[in-house]
C-alpha cells in the first residue's frame, strides 16, 4: 500500500464531492468505471451514464447540496482496493422548503479498480447513519452551482 495509491483513492473521494456540489458530470466521467454502482436507500445507478444521471437527479431534488469528505480507510490488495470514507453532507430543498436544509452523516463503502496506473472507482454505497433538518437562510446571494 503506497502513500501515492492512499492519496489518490482519498481525491477521488473529493472529486466526487466537488462534482456532485457543482454538478459537474465531467468529474464524475473521470472518477467511475463503466461498470460502476452508485447504490443508496431508494436509489441505485448501474453503469456509468446512469451514475452521471445522479447528478442530474441531485439538481431536480435539492437547490444547492455540500459535501465534506472526513477520515477514509482503505486496504489495497493489487489493483483492487475497498474500504470506508465519512462524510457530512447538507442539502438545501428547493422553494417553498428552501429555508430547511437536510444534513446527512454518510459512510460510504468504497470499492476502486486501478486500471492503466489510473485509480477508479467501481462502487459507492451511501450508508447513511442519521439525518437532521436544519432551518437555513440567506446571507447573501444563493448561486444555483
Amino acid at each position: 500500500m503506497s502513500t501515492e495509491d492512499i492519496i489518490a483513492l482519498r481525491q477521488l473521494a473529493d472529486i466526487y464531492a466537488r462534482g456532485a456540489d457543482q454538478k459537474r458530470v465531467e468529474d464524475y466521467r473521470r472518477i467511475f468505471t463503466a461498470e460502476a454502482e452508485l447504490v443508496g436507500p431508494g436509489f441505485a445507478y448501474h453503469g456509468l451514464e446512469a451514475v452521471l444521471q445522479s447528478i442530474v437527479a441531485l439538481d431536480q431534488m435539492f437547490l444547492k447540496t455540500m459535501h465534506w469528505v472526513h477520515n477514509q480507510t482503505v486496504e489495497i490488495d493489487g489493483d483492487l482496493a475497498w474500504g470506508e470514507t465519512c462524510s457530512t453532507v447538507e442539502q438545501r430543498l428547493h422553494p417553498p422548503r428552501d429555508n430547511e436544509l437536510l444534513c446527512y452523516a454518510v459512510r460510504y463503502q468504497d470499492k476502486w479498480r486501478k486500471s492503466d496506473g489510473v485509480w477508479k472507482f467501481t462502487r459507492r454505497e451511501l450508508l447513511f447513519d442519521w439525518e437532521e433538518v436544519r432551518p437555513v437562510r440567506n446571507v447573501g446571494q444563493v448561486s444555483p452551482v
